[in-house]
């Protein structure tokens, strides 16, 4: 059996509707385009994000890439888990 396994990051374009929702419900790193992908609300809006889009069509799996740090923006910011 073939499966099929989509990648996809943390960080969204500030244009898009999830971006928007993220940012409205404040679980962005510093307002940015990353989510903090520690916090319950962030998680629970990503996995109705990517349920809809990607498991409802038939993906089997998700590669969650770009889950290291990429720009100093980010250092030191609060996240949910605390102070990074």
């Amino acid at each position: 059996k073939i499966q099929f396994m989509v990648s996809v990051w943390s960080k969204f374009d500030k244009q898009t509707k999830f971006n928007q929702e993220m940012n409205a419900k404040g679980v962005l790193i510093n307002a940015s385009t990353y989510m903090d992908a520690w916090n319950p609300v962030a998680q629970q809006l990503f996995y109705k994000y990517v349920q809809d889009a990607h498991f409802s069509i038939g993906v089997d799996a998700l590669w969650l890439d770009a889950t290291e740090p990429e720009y100093s923006n980010e250092k030191g910011q609060t996240i949910y888990l605390g102070s990074g």
